[in-house]
């Protein structure tokens, strides 16, 4: 025997020794012990399979492991990514036919065993000269995407026959009429996701539409997306009974009734996106029967998301007035504008949870809905300048409201505000500053806080102003100082109410956790520390807590983010979405 057999034996004993000291030891052990044995064991046996890992050779691994790595390098996101904007087109996943390829150029065994996965090859680009006909051949019978570009060197017609029946996913880049030609005559009954994107459409408005095709008429189609579309072309007379997703993206004018055609078709649908970019200008095309007249909304009942973009207030509310849908239903109003036209009613909007409405001027307004145990009232957060504000307050059905997260420039606007809100039981104030009047002014914070507290310690008679309110919070968004918040009229209103029977539970004080310059950061925490020993105990008289915290600490004030909780990652299965419309993002 030689001195490596030896060594090897002596290794393995030793093991053996070590392991039956582990096991008596363990048998030993107290049962408050076993689980924590059980992980220091189980250390021992993942090292020594990272030991093997790192020595064994590639031949050895197992089949199914080489195809989930064959699988991980070759196969691509095959996902459209959509650009909302004017400057950016959309983006389209670009097939490179060398990462499979590469995999059979290593050895005999790799060739053969990706040539034996027709998934690898299942991704084409109807450009590719020389790897075209060899990708369809290996694809064999699995499902084919295919990114048809109008720039393709082959005949359209002849290269998709060839695939039509097995196509999955087809993604067409830039139109041309025979292109166009070839789609109105194949049969795809397999098709799950068709996407089309052009500009170029509006150029053969009077030689073809798209509800002529017949890949429409595929009883698969559980994805649709169409960009540089008018509502005239959409495919009205056709019934998708399995289509989940759809994208849409207009060129030109666009009714909601056309719109309102089209869903009604569209009994599975769960996520739609409306996105008015490439002719935000003009908007829909003005209808009576939509401003004025009643409307029989098309009925929804899996529908779980919306995303309106790039209308106008007015334009998304008529669109809203189209859908009925789940109260569960996630509406978006994304990168609005604002309305040259009277705002109809947002009943539509209350009466559905809003993820977050958004006017992309100066004046924003964003609605936001509550947490899921908050769900017993309308809730909302504004960030708005005066004259918007003056103008949507009246909108809303404010005499039921119960919970308000506002943040406010002008001191005039809580005073005109609460008086309409007899149900209110949550105020939270965040106290925020034109920006030309710089981060800190010794007078303003003081006048806006001050404001909210006259307007809340106000009777008449008996009666007190939204007598029902059991919390109230403040938040600074730069000034840590005390003065910031008002604290003698934060404590005579306080009393006042006290006195009444309408008492307080808690007052929230919210610092800011970030600051403009380094002396104001060093300051904040004695700041903090003064309005704690100096006014907290005189508030504590009259409320039953007093609660005084930063920015993103338990019972912060919300900061107007989309809560993750609201993400529907499903929305994107078939492309991604911009980043502004995703439930983790500011807006």
């Amino acid at each position: 025997m030689s001195q490596d057999d030896i060594a090897m034996e002596d290794e393995v004993r030793r093991c053996e020794e070590l392991a039956l000291q582990l096991t008596a030891f363990i048998s030993r052990m107290s049962s408050n012990n076993l689980h924590s044995a059980e992980s220091i064991a189980l250390r021992v046996v993942l090292d020594a399979r990272a030991r093997i890992n790192a020595v064994t050779h590639i031949g050895r691994l197992p089949v199914e492991l080489l195809v989930v790595i064959f699988t991980y390098v070759a196969i691509e996101d095959d996902r459209v990514q959509v650009n909302p904007s004017e400057l950016e087109e959309t983006k389209f996943p670009s097939f490179d036919p060398r990462y499979p390829l590469a995999l059979t150029h290593v050895c005999r065994g790799w060739r053969n065993l990706a040539l034996a996965i027709p998934s690898l090859w299942a991704q084409i680009d109807s450009r590719w000269k020389a790897s075209y006909e060899a990708y369809i051949s290996r694809a064999d019978t699995t499902g084919i995407t295919l990114r048809q570009h109008d720039s393709s060197p082959h005949e359209p017609y002849r290269q998709m026959r060839e695939i039509c029946r097995q196509l999955r996913r087809l993604d067409v880049v830039g139109f041309s009429l025979q292109t166009l030609s070839v789609l109105e005559h194949l049969d795809m009954p397999q098709l799950e996701c068709f996407t089309a994107f052009s500009m170029s459409l509006t150029l053969i408005v009077q030689t073809w539409q798209l509800r002529n095709l017949a890949l429409f008429r595929g009883a698969a189609l559980r994805a649709l997306a169409l960009g540089g579309v008018g509502g005239g072309w959409l495919p009205t007379n056709m019934h998708f009974v399995q289509l989940t997703h759809l994208y849409l993206s207009p060129s030109l004018r666009f009714a909601a009734s056309h719109l309102r055609e089209m869903l009604a078709n569209t009994p599975a649908l769960q996520h739609l996106h409306f996105d008015n970019h490439i002719h935000r200008l003009f908007g829909l095309t003005p209808e009576s029967n939509d401003s004025n007249g009643p409307v029989t909304p098309v009925i929804l009942p899996s529908l779980r998301g919306v995303v309106l973009a790039a209308l106008s207030l007015s334009d998304s509310l008529t669109l809203l007035r189209h859908l009925h849908m789940p109260k569960s239903s996630l509406t978006q109003d994304v990168d609005s504008s604002e309305s040259s036209v009277p705002i109809p009613s947002l009943e539509p909007l209350t009466s559905r949870t809003i993820i977050a409405l958004q006017l992309c001027t100066s004046n924003v307004l964003h609605i936001v809905a509550l947490t899921s145990n908050r769900m017993e009232g309308l809730g909302f957060w504004l960030s708005l300048d005066k004259r918007v504000a003056f103008q949507m307050y009246t909108l809303l059905p404010l005499c039921g409201l119960e919970y308000l997260s506002i943040a406010t420039r002008y001191h005039t606007l809580l005073p005109a505000l609460l008086p309409h809100l007899p149900c209110l039981v949550d105020l939270r104030v965040a106290i925020s500053l034109p920006p030309e009047r710089g981060f800190n002014d010794g007078q303003d914070y003081p006048k806006m806080s001050e404001a909210v507290c006259t307007a809340l310690g106000q009777s008449r008679g008996s009666d007190i102003l939204c007598g029902r309110l059991r919390t109230l919070a403040l938040r600074s968004f730069w000034d840590a100082s005390p003065a910031a918040f008002s604290p003698r009229t934060l404590i005579d209103m306080a009393s006042m109410r006290d006195g009444l029977g309408c008492r307080l539970r808690q007052i929230i004080i919210q610092h800011p956790c970030y600051y403009p310059n380094e002396q104001d950061e060093r300051d904040a925490p004695a700041a903090r520390q003064l309005f704690r020993d100096t006014f907290v105990p005189a508030l504590s008289k009259h409320v039953d807590e007093v609660t005084v915290l930063e920015d993103e600490e338990p019972e912060s004030l919300d900061s107007g983010e989309v809560r993750p909780a609201w993400a529907t990652p499903d929305a994107e299965r078939y492309w991604l979405l911009p980043q502004a419309w995703k439930a983790n993002n500011y807006v």
